[in-house]
């Protein structure tokens, strides 16, 4: 009994003031309602407190959210309402000034609802405070009798979001999605930075924006008098999550995003010449001497511009890609072969195993003060060279299948060794273990198992072997207990995403389909889903930018293209299986990483915005390799280095974004994946993935010598597509995404 009542004294001493607030003002009944709407399942109700205008969404009989708009501690005057069918407008005097609210139905049936504020100070106005905005309430309007809890919040400055889960049967879940991109204004003249400002504490929930007591220099950075600014943009959305399955936090998760999705501002695209890019970017492997070093008489890839020793995942990292464009382009072939051919010296044949570093060359390089230690390993770090090696293996590389039937045993063994939950790091020798956990409490390397199963499903195709397929379904089912910490580093994950679906197709067994969504919504869970104007972010773009970690403050252009690959795979081989949401996001991530990635290579950016001191090497303008790291706070890009091994990502999006034409003279760019295409000799037909209502951009390129001929692009059996003609000579139109496509052509008589 005493333990009972140490754990209730416990739980009350945890409840947020603010729900305290909010509990005794409904108790009084003191509000006065504004206006109401009734949907199908719940109602809508408009209701002025004594310091904020509020929304009371609700169930009848079970319970709902009171929303939080606009605030003043003073208290509000409505002096302007429009009451609609779909929506209300509130026009507010308060004494910090003039605040309008704007709250929408967007969606009767599956409520999809958004509410805005905006704020014109009187005044230059200090923020020193302004409470969250969302309360999960009880049947009778009580915050502290709702039930449930967070699945998932804001990291850092990822998704927005509030997962909410709730415990009253009939309830269901809500999404709760900040629209960071309206708030740059505010963030710019506070000179703060949005960084996990929407989660709380249950049941005090929402976005709270960031003011003095967070950011000091708030106080010196007022919001500009008589200009008005947008303090807050929510959409919230609903389902029937209810406590329960990783697997149905996922889905749900993943379906309420993709309904908001279409209805936050995205930026525009552009069309960028990787292939061009690609051939600058071999040119200037093979010439420049901060690039490469030469060991045992082969050439090996630099990490970083003029800094530190190569090892098998950057090898390999840059090689695999390459040879990739090679069995499309011939003139790649001499630079793959080049660099495919000391990779054999990472294996150790005493070990079994493909180790990070070349022989002795840690060793001679402490002269250098090198501190790297040749034994020690990052989990991932032992399967990323495998899954390359199986990658050129299946393309018929003698080589790669010769390493790689050497070294999965070992690998296997190390999987077997730690029970598929790989720690950080650990000695490839002795598998001692370095660092465990990310920190007390938190799981080590846990989307490992992604990549893992990968290896083994190309382990398993290539050989036949029913063994591979077992240990593949065991890595994937390690991860089982995971939800939204399932992400490590955001490459691994996407890698499990599409080992899910191949282990669906392989097995028929659907709690593998399932599961990748647990991937893809961890995934996205670590993703921008905003387009950030602070400081040097104002010269690239952040939107759908996956951040390298689980808690790194950057995003990273290898791991955009990793995941730009296997998303394409996963859209292309799943189509019919996914969910629309699925599709609708992963393609959107496909289509926003080829316009995101061009901004990582220095000669793309202003030269006054890369940091004074650089963690690795140096940064080289004119040549054609990547930053490391772009940051969505707008921070200095560039601190870690310019990444040489990220260079990959211009040879892998030349490969999958481009398509020779067979027949017709052109070849083909979308920024959506095509998912089928028929070629014949008078017409191409085609279809992209992706979902009805979406669009992306097609362009086509005249083959060289018959620059002539003029497109004709319709859809299927219907109207023409109007193509616009580019100043190099291209045609090019924005095309509904999954919808048949017919491209024929004229050619002009000789």
């Amino acid at each position: 009994m005493a333990d009972a009542d140490a754990g209730m004294k416990a739980a009350a001493e945890l409840v947020p003031a603010g729900a305290l607030h909010l509990q005794r003002e409904v108790a009084q009944g003191g509000m006065a309602r504004l206006g109401r709407i009734e949907l199908a399942s719940m109602s809508l109700e408009a209701m002025l407190g004594r310091d904020s205008l509020w929304l009371f969404v609700r169930r009848d009989g079970v319970g709902g959210y009171a929303l939080r708009t606009a605030f003043s501690a003073s208290g509000l005057t409505i002096v302007e309402r429009v009451l609609g069918e779909n929506g209300f407008v509130f026009r507010c005097d308060s004494a910090i000034g003039q605040q309008e609210v704007r709250i929408e139905v967007i969606d009767r049936v599956a409520p999809l609802l958004r509410a805005s504020v905006t704020l014109t100070p009187p005044v230059p106005l200090v923020v020193r405070f302004w409470p969250r905005d969302l309360y999960p309430i009880g049947a009778d309007d009580d915050p502290l009798a709702a039930q449930g809890h967070v699945e998932a919040a804001q990291r850092g400055l990822n998704a927005p979001i509030v997962l909410v889960a709730r415990d009253e049967p009939g309830m269901g879940g809500l999404l709760y999605f900040q629209n960071l991109t309206a708030l740059n204004g505010f963030y710019r003249a506070t000179g703060t930075r949005p960084d996990s400002v929407v989660g709380g504490r249950w049941p005090q929930l929402g976005y709270q924006p960031p003011s003095g007591p967070q950011f000091q220099q708030a106080d010196d950075n007022p919001l500009p008098a008589d200009t008005p600014v947008t303090i807050s943009d929510a959409l919230l959305a609903f389902d029937t999550l209810e406590a329960g399955d990783p697997r149905q936090s996922a889905i749900a998760f993943l379906n309420m995003l993709g309904t908001i999705y279409p209805h936050i501002v995205r930026p525009a695209t552009k069309y960028h010449d990787w292939p061009a890019l690609a051939k600058t970017t071999a040119r200037d492997l093979r010439r420049s001497a901060k690039a490469t070093v030469e060991h045992y008489g082969h050439r090996y890839v630099r990490p970083y511009t003029a800094a530190e020793v190569p090892d098998s995942m950057v090898q390999l990292a840059v090689a695999r890609p390459i040879a990739r464009l090679a069995e499309l382009d011939a003139q790649y072939r001499p630079l793959a072969a080049d660099l495919l051919a000391g990779v054999s010296r990472f294996f150790d044949p005493e070990l079994g195993a493909v180790r990070r570093f070349l022989p002795n060359v840690i060793a001679r390089s402490r002269a250098l003060d090198n501190e790297k230690d040749e034994n020690e390993v990052d989990s991932w770090y032992l399967y990323h060279p495998l899954v390359n090696l199986a990658k050129l293996a299946r393309a018929g590389d003698a080589m790669a299948r010769t390493m790689l039937l050497d070294s999965v045993d070992f690998a296997i063994k190390v999987a077997r060794h730690f029970r598929y939950r790989w720690p950080i790091t650990f000695d490839v020798r002795t598998l001692k273990v370095h660092v465990l956990t990310r920190k007390e409490g938190d799981p080590g390397q846990s989307d490992v198992g992604g990549i893992y199963a990968q290896l083994m499903l190309d382990m398993w195709e290539l050989t036949g072997k029913k063994r591979f397929l077992n240990e593949a379904i065991k890595g994937i089912e390690a991860t089982r207990d995971r939800r939204f910490d399932l992400n490590y580093q955001t490459n691994l994950t996407a890698f499990g995403v599409s080992a899910c679906l191949r282990l669906w197709h392989a097995t028929g067994n659907r709690w593998f389909l399932e599961q990748s969504f647990v991937f893809l919504a961890s995934f996205l869970h670590n993703t921008l889903f905003w387009e950030s104007q602070l400081g040097a972010a104002a010269h690239y773009t952040t939107f759908m930018g996956a951040t390298c970690l689980h808690d790194g403050p950057y995003m990273a252009i290898y791991e955009c293209y990793e995941s730009w690959e296997a998303f394409r795979h996963y859209l292309v081989e799943g189509r019919d299986d996914l969910p629309h949401s699925v599709k609708l996001l992963t393609a959107e991530f496909c289509r926003y990483g080829l316009q995101r990635a061009w901004s990582f290579y220095p000669a793309h950016l202003p030269d006054d915005i890369f940091p004074d001191e650089i963690r690795n090497g140096e940064i080289d303008r004119k040549l054609a390799f990547p930053l490391e790291d772009l940051y969505g706070a707008g921070d200095p890009p560039g601190q870690v280095g310019q990444e040489i091994y990220g260079c990959g990502a211009a040879f892998a999006f030349a490969a999958g974004a481009w398509r020779t034409l067979q027949t017709a003279p052109f070849s083909l760019f979308c920024d959506y994946p095509i998912a089928k295409i028929d070629e014949r000799d008078d017409v191409v037909r085609f279809e992209t993935v992706g979902v009805a209502g979406m669009e992306c951009r097609l362009r086509l390129i005249a083959a060289p010598r018959r620059r002539a001929a003029v497109p004709r692009l319709s859809l299927l059996g219907s109207a023409d597509i109007s193509l616009r003609r580019t100043d190099r000579g291209d045609f090019e139109a924005i095309v509904p995404a999954a919808t048949p496509l017919s491209l024929a052509w004229d050619v002009p008589a000789a």
